[in-house]
């Protein structure tokens, strides 16, 4: 794929997330590498067999897919082999993690075991195997993490927009079943990541335990809104946005929240009123003419041989700030926050939603995001992240 399928591959997929679910130490950094998504290197099983997969912070549940094979997506590596495995274990209907998966998304096999089913709501991508636990190595200098028991979904039906790089999702999400929750006594719930910017050479970073408290200058800090434990999400109070010198105010606000923020989501998708009012000040400010046939999903797109992208090149384009709660206010750069290129155009990363408004990855790429859930905080702090 060029890199624009990429990129518009991932688009489509972030489309359809807005709308999917039905139901709601020292630790050295783990690789991930930028393609079209970020994903994550670990080895599983004994002998370790080395995986990757999505990373993703919208998502509970760890799984990859599994020989034998019903059905699988095409990928690099062969999928991981459950029978080559001498500490796999698969969960009985009965066990607690079982018990974990939402309602109508398990159920009992002919040995019973227990079963999952993630159906997402794109129509196209979904997972379907058996609950197990096997040994995970994150890689790098763990300490007692680097061989930790985890629960994970071993999938033998699957099916969606997934590239051959991917064997699968590690959520990093709110419910019981995710990579951080299995692993939080361990972390003292703390991880945090750096996103390099899409197609980089460099790797961004995952970082699991202390080292992922963001502290120091630029930091700024905004409340974790505490969610059903029925959610995987992590949601925040987005106020309003600006572009140079005026606002775009929310009024989807309130103490339950207004925005999932998620690694696994390309793009930011806003409520749609409060999306055409940023998308207007926006236009204010470019003062090109956009181009009448924007490639889909985008709304916003000008021609590279307009004088558009040498505006936002060239510093002309003014502050674009995301406002949170508790004033953590975030100055996005225009080239890696705000605009994606396109084949011959280059598009505004944001787009109206009347599902759920997601702050996507585009938008923290070269930011130090970290989580703290015992103190139920986000924090982010400006970096490179491709030599932070």
């Amino acid at each position: 794929m060029t890199q624009s399928e990429l990129l518009r591959n991932a688009a489509f997929r972030s489309t359809s997330r807005s709308e999917r679910f039905n139901n709601y130490l020292q630790s050295d950094v783990v690789p991930i590498i930028s393609d079209g998504e970020f994903i994550v290197r670990f080895y599983i099983g004994t002998p370790p067999i080395e995986t990757w997969a999505i990373l993703d912070t919208g998502s509970d549940v760890v799984w990859i897919q599994c020989l034998p094979c019903v059905k699988c997506y095409p990928q690099k590596y062969p999928p991981f082999d459950p029978k080559e495995s001498t500490t796999y274990e698969t969960a009985s209907c009965d066990s607690e993690s079982c018990a974990f998966l939402p309602k109508g998304q398990y159920g009992c096999g002919v040995s019973r075991q227990c079963e999952y089913f993630y159906f997402y709501q794109d129509h196209v991508s979904y997972t379907w195997g058996e609950l197990a636990r096997d040994l995970i190595n994150l890689g790098g200098q763990f300490g007692n993490l680097a061989r930790h028991s985890v629960v994970f979904g071993c999938g033998h039906n699957n099916s969606g927009r997934f590239s051959e790089n991917e064997a699968g999702i590690v959520g990093l999400g709110n419910g019981p079943l995710s990579l951080v929750s299995q692993l939080g006594p361990q972390i003292g719930y703390k991880f945090s990541y750096c996103l390099v910017p899409y197609f980089s050479n460099s790797s961004s970073k995952l970082k699991l335990g202390e080292e992922a408290t963001i502290v120091g200058e630029g930091s700024v800090s905004t409340p974790l809104i505490n969610t059903q434990a029925s959610s995987p999400f992590y949601i925040l109070n987005l106020e309003g946005i600006s572009v140079g010198s005026k606002t775009a105010k929310i009024i989807e606000s309130g103490e339950n929240g207004n925005i999932v923020i998620d690694s696994g989501t390309t793009f930011t998708f806003l409520p749609s009123k409060f999306y055409y009012n940023v998308e207007a000040l926006v236009k204010e400010v470019i003062k090109v003419e956009a181009s009448l046939n924007p490639p889909k999903p985008f709304k916003l797109c000008y021609s590279k041989e307009s004088n558009a992208p040498k505006i936002i090149k060239n510093d002309d384009f003014q502050e674009f700030v995301v406002h949170f709660k508790d004033g953590a206010s975030l100055s996005l750069n225009a080239e890696d926050n705000v605009f994606v290129s396109e084949d011959d155009v280059i598009c505004f990363a944001m787009a109206p939603t009347r599902g759920i408004p997601f702050y996507g990855n585009v938008a923290q790429v070269n930011f130090q995001v970290g989580y703290d859930l015992n103190a139920a905080q986000v924090s982010f702090a400006p970096a490179d992240c491709t030599t932070h």
